[in-house]
């Protein structure tokens, strides 16, 4: 039997980063002389609210027991859209936020909003579009914590929402448009008609046609589509997309810069 080792943060942390690499146990016990059941323990508590070495994962688990600001409503919109809520036996809470690496710095945003040190990862996985292969780098964060995803629960922002998003009818007037931004942010676009180069086009997606038009009464003139299993709002007048720029960020402090520089593009030319 080995004697009982003592690891500091730095070197679980290097324990899990080999475990991602796929490193065999047999060089990391090696390298640590420590057990396989160990490394076993490591990789449960990292993540969880739970002592890791001497670090403890905290998050402020009453960011949303209400949505009383432009931060709050900005975030859930986007988590209506992009995030991923768990529930195991109405205990075993997980918040789960993925994007694409280069938006990675939405995802520290989000994490220092809830004045969490949870860590974010990055990695790779293989994406299969028609036969062919495509590399897709990614940022995750998950967040451990049952207060926190009950409140989001009875936000609205549950499992497997897709099928069944409300609008959040219960949110002030003045804040409404700031959680709209939060959804498009995570599930819209904005850009350029491929055959009119001088013509754009913003689309916000949903399963749910009702919660599109409800989006659709704050923008005004928009079309709702039916495209596969899922619906497109979509604005291709100019002067409705400025309207929409106007809505999202007038006075306005937080979105996803990448589609706030495209409304810049817009209106300067």
């Amino acid at each position: 039997m080995k004697n009982k080792v003592t690891l500091n943060i730095n070197q679980e942390k290097n324990i899990i980063r080999m475990k991602k690499l796929k490193m065999p146990n047999s060089i990391i016990i090696k390298k640590y002389n420590i057990s396989e059941n160990s490394i076993y323990n490591i990789l449960k508590r990292n993540g969880r609210i739970h002592i890791v070495g001497n670090k403890k994962y905290e998050v402020n688990e009453k960011y949303f027991e209400k949505i009383d600001n432009e931060e709050k409503a900005y975030w859930l919109g986007f988590l209506y859209a992009d995030g991923n809520v768990r529930l195991h036996n109405g205990r075993s809470g997980i918040l789960k936020l993925k994007l694409k690496q280069s938006d990675r710095q939405h995802i520290e945003r989000f994490n220092k909003c809830l004045d969490s040190n949870y860590i974010i990862d990055d990695g790779l996985e293989i994406l299969k579009v028609k036969g062919r292969e495509y590399k897709c780098y990614y940022s995750v964060l998950c967040i451990y914590n049952t207060k926190l995803v009950k409140d989001l629960f009875n936000l609205g922002c549950v499992e497997n929402k897709t099928f069944k998003l409300n609008f959040p009818d219960f949110l002030d007037k003045n804040l409404i448009r700031h959680f709209i931004r939060g959804y498009f942010d995570g599930d819209g676009c904005i850009h350029k008609l491929k055959n009119r180069p001088d013509s754009f086009i913003l689309s916000i997606f949903s399963v749910s046609k009702e919660f599109l038009e409800k989006i659709s009464e704050h923008l005004y003139y928009t079309n709702i589509y039916k495209k596969y299993d899922s619906h497109s709002l979509e604005i291709f007048k100019i002067n409705d997309i400025l309207y929409a720029n106007k809505l999202f960020y007038e006075n306005s402090n937080i979105f996803l810069n990448r589609k706030k520089k495209v409304f810049e593009s817009i209106i300067h030319n």
